[in-house]
């Protein structure tokens, strides 16, 4: 009877997680689909947030990047003190500095002048995309360099809504 019981309970945790599993697969495809970074770009890798220099200039997975579509405001201004505070609040809600990690989606040009990588920043688990959430919380105006344009639309449209 002792071999039954735990044959069906070993059965039962295979079709849970089985379960499971597919419900992040199909997760995933529908988020994939629902993406809004639409035209050409590459993932450019999953690493740790190390540091958040300011409201759009992160150090993650030991490069510097610049994000791309938002200039938040200097550190200089009060609102851009509040912009890095808001950026380190979001890292430190998916477990702070080197614990966090961030997906990088790179655009035609990687490099700005001042060799920062180029990039979109998507927060993991939950895909927060740092550009929107910055236009959403009014922390700079959308700013677009070379051909890096992909989501200026959007970006544009966003902006306008809130201000």
């Amino acid at each position: 009877m002792n071999k039954v019981l735990s044959a069906l309970k070993f059965s039962a945790v295979i079709i849970f997680t089985m379960l499971v599993t597919l419900a992040c697969v199909i997760a995933s495809r529908e988020n994939k689909l629902m993406d809004p970074i639409l035209c050409e770009s590459d993932t450019l890798g999953t690493y740790p947030v190390m540091r958040v220099v300011d409201g759009d200039t992160y150090i993650i997975g030991g490069a510097r990047v610049r994000l791309i579509g938002v200039n938040t405001y200097e550190l200089s201004e009060d609102r851009g003190q509040y912009a890095k505070r808001l950026v380190e609040g979001w890292v430190a809600a998916r477990g702070g500095p080197r614990v966090c990690r961030a997906v990088l989606i790179g655009e035609k040009d990687r490099y700005d002048r001042y060799d920062r990588t180029l990039a979109h920043v998507v927060l993991l688990p939950d895909r927060l995309d740092l550009g929107v959430e910055l236009l959403r919380a009014q922390q700079g105006p959308p700013m677009f360099v070379g051909r890096n344009r992909c989501r200026e639309d959007q970006y544009r449209e966003l902006y306008s809504q809130y201000h």
